[in-house]
C-alpha cells in the first residue's frame, strides 16, 4: 500500500472529514498503515515535530513530551463513527548537555527505556523510521468493511515540572504541584501545541504486509 500522507493541523477544534487533507501552516507528516504480526500497525514520521525552535529548546535544557493517541474507527451508516481500537502513549525527547547527546524515552513502557544519539541526524532518523505503533488485531476486524485512522499528537515543553507523568495522582505535595501545573497548561495552552489528523477510508485488503 502506498504511504498515506497526512497534513498536520495545529488546532484542537478543527474537524477533518475522512479522506480530507488540510493544514493551516503547511506542515506535513508521513503516515503509513500496514499489517504486521497479525496487527494493523501504523508508522508515523515524528521527525517533523522536532523543529529548529524545539531543538534550540532542548539544547537549552528544556525537554519535549510528545503524547500520541491513535484510534481505528469505522463510519456509521447515518452519522458519526464507531471506535474499534485505540493506542496511546508518551515519549520524552531531549538533549543532555553533559554527555552531548539527544535521547528518546518511552514513558509508556514498563522499562522506561531510553535511546541515545550522538548527532541530530541520528536523532531525526530514529524519529522518522522507528515509530511503528500496533493498533488492532486483524482477526477482530471485518474484511469487507472500510475504516479510517485518527491521530492526535500533543507536544509539551517541559520545564522544571515533568508533566508527562500523566498517571500520577495529587496525593503528596510533589504530585500536587505537577497536577496544578498540568491544569494550568490545559487552561492556557502555554508551552504546548496540538495536532489532529485523519486518514482516508481504507479496507484491510488494501494494506500491505509490513513496510
Amino acid at each position: 500500500m502506498k504511504k498515506i500522507n497526512l497534513l498536520m493541523v495545529a488546532a484542537l477544534s478543527l474537524v477533518i472529514a475522512p479522506g480530507a487533507l488540510a493544514a493551516n501552516d503547511g506542515e506535513q507528516i508521513d503516515f503509513d498503515i500496514y499489517t504486521q504480526d497479525g496487527f494493523v500497525t501504523v508508522w508515523v514520521d515524528m521527525s517533523s515535530l522536532i523543529t529548529s525552535k524545539r531543538v534550540n529548546q532542548m539544547e537549552d535544557g528544556i525537554d519535549i513530551a510528545v503524547e500520541y493517541r491513535l484510534s481505528l474507527l469505522r463510519p456509521r451508516k447515518l452519522w458519526g463513527a464507531e471506535k474499534l481500537a485505540e493506542s496511546k502513549g508518551v515519549f520524552q525527547v531531549g538533549f543532555r548537555v553533559i554527555t552531548e547527546n539527544f535521547f528518546v524515552s518511552n514513558l509508556s513502557s514498563d522499562s522506561s527505556s531510553s535511546k541515545h544519539f550522538l548527532s541530530l541526524a541520528q536523532f531525526h532518523k530514529f524519529l522518522a523510521d522507528s515509530m511503528s505503533l500496533k493498533l488492532a488485531e486483524i482477526d477482530s476486524l471485518a474484511g469487507d468493511k472500510r475504516y479510517y485512522i485518527e491521530l492526535t499528537l500533543t507536544c509539551v515543553s517541559l520545564t522544571a515540572f515533568n508533566i508527562a507523568d500523566t498517571d500520577e495522582s495529587p496525593e503528596d505535595d510533589k504530585s500536587a504541584v505537577k497536577w496544578l501545573f498540568k491544569e494550568f497548561l490545559n487552561l492556557t495552552n502555554f508551552g504546548r501545541q496540538d495536532y489532529k489528523v485523519e486518514s482516508r477510508l481504507f479496507s484491510l485488503r488494501e494494506l500491505s504486509a509490513g513496510r
